[in-house]
């Protein structure tokens, strides 16, 4: 991790990216948690389903899907600090508006629509070109360090969320939340984001460049265009593979706290649930997946055991009753979710390069912020139908199998493989 300079030995400034794009994960994620947390007490005083509550958070989904390839073309171009700076100062902006809302449109708006583009840039295309700029060789314990973020909120942030709901009110919550985002995110990323470590005469991954701000030489001869990614039936497989497994993590992270409060749980006992998940993830994530995902050298096997343990997990959920079933089922979610973001970092510049790794993964957070957007709608509607959660588990684990019978299928994209008709021109 430290890199020899002289007598004296300083940290890689690549870790300090790692640490900005940690805090960005984090806090980005803590509004995932927070409105997982707040949820049933949101529709309890405000008298809106959940299918409506959970709608205007897909609808967030949707949106940040739909600027991602805009957002990855301008990390790809200026770098990610412009980026998460106005990804940041919007967060906190809806963040916090959401405690003032009284109706529905008010919600979807400062929710759903503005604050789901904001935290798109947060959560995904801008971390996701900063690691892959700033690391190669070591990328996969970067991208283990920086994917510590979200699990680490999920692990902290439910019983001060939930205390807060209850000695205040969902409302407070929500705007000190968007409060401490605001304060917390804009300061290191306008002081220590950078775009490429030749911008500071260094090389991926440690030591000096010669060549002080040019453009990196590329660093393996297969690196992809984002037109070569999007005329190739490999790439847009790969990119359907990871959104159906990741349909289920995000899905049932936002029921979870529900699910138990609905079998008689507190409000305090089903948020520990989540933080229970996020204390294995953060404990799976250091001592499992980071070091295997290293080694295994292949991202596949690492996705084909991710996809693996969520369906057992899912299974697991959909059988727990109880407040101890609960923690165990939880317990072992939190296990298999250790390696959702890792490998959510780690799968488009190891399969296409660092060349267009924004513009790439952009277009990939479209498929699959689709796919995340359709699946909490789906589950809101059938628990609001039923009334109970076990074929929302049942049903999750059905979508995962898919996606690792697709990967299966796709295998590891090569540029001699299947194209698609050419519709644009190469970036």
């Amino acid at each position: 991790m430290f890199e020899g300079l002289g007598a004296i030995r300083r940290p890689f400034y690549g870790w300090w990216i790692v640490g900005v794009a940690f805090l960005s994960l984090f806090l980005s994620g803590g509004v995932g948690t927070a409105f997982s947390v707040l949820l049933p007490v949101m529709a309890e005083q405000l008298g809106w389903p959940y299918s409506s509550l959970v709608g205007a958070a897909s609808l967030g989904v949707v949106t940040g899907a739909v600027v991602g390839p805009a957002i990855g073309r301008v990390v790809d171009a200026r770098g990610a600090r412009l980026v998460l700076a106005l990804g940041a100062a919007l967060t906190a902006i809806t963040v916090a508006a959401t405690g003032f809302v009284k109706e529905p449109w008010q919600f979807y708006l400062a929710f759903g629509l503005v604050g789901g583009a904001a935290r798109a840039a947060m959560m995904n295309v801008a971390p996701v070109g900063m690691i892959a700029n700033w690391f190669v060789r070591r990328r996969a314990v970067a991208s283990g360090v920086a994917a510590m973020g979200p699990p680490a909120s999920s692990l902290v942030l439910p019983p001060i969320i939930a205390i807060a709901g209850t000695a205040f009110s969902w409302r407070w919550a929500w705007l000190g939340l968007g409060t401490a985002i605001g304060a917390l995110a804009l300061p290191p990323v306008v002081l220590l984001v950078r775009r490429r470590p030749e911008d500071l005469g260094l090389e991926p991954d440690g030591g000096e460049s010669p060549n002080v701000g040019q453009a990196p030489s590329p660093a393996r001869t297969d690196e992809w265009t984002l037109h070569e990614a999007i005329h190739s039936r490999a790439f847009w497989g790969v990119a359907a593979s990871m959104a159906l497994i990741g349909v289920m993590p995000h899905t049932v992270f936002l029921f979870l706290p529900a699910s138990f409060r609905a079998q008689g749980l507190t409000d305090t006992a089903a948020a520990a649930t989540l933080s229970l998940m996020g204390f294995a993830q953060v404990v799976s994530r250091v001592a499992l997946w980071t070091p295997l995902v290293a080694r295994l050298g292949s991202v596949q096997r690492a996705l084909m055991l991710w996809g693996g343990l969520l369906t057992l997990s899912a299974l697991l959920l959909a059988v727990a009753h109880g407040e101890v079933a609960g923690y165990l089922a939880s317990g072992f979610l939190g296990l298999a979710m250790g390696a959702n973001l890792v490998l959510q970092l780690l799968v488009w510049p190891e399969y296409f390069g660092r060349r267009a790794v924004g513009a790439i993964s952009g277009v990939a957070h479209l498929l699959g912020g689709l796919a995340g957007a359709a699946g909490p709608v789906a589950a809101a509607a059938l628990v609001d139908l039923t009334g109970d959660y076990t074929l929302l588990y049942l049903s999750m684990a059905g979508v995962v199998l898919a996606g690792l019978i697709l990967q299966l299928a796709v295998g590891r994209p090569e540029k001699t493989g299947p194209r698609l008709p050419r519709l644009t021109r190469s970036i």
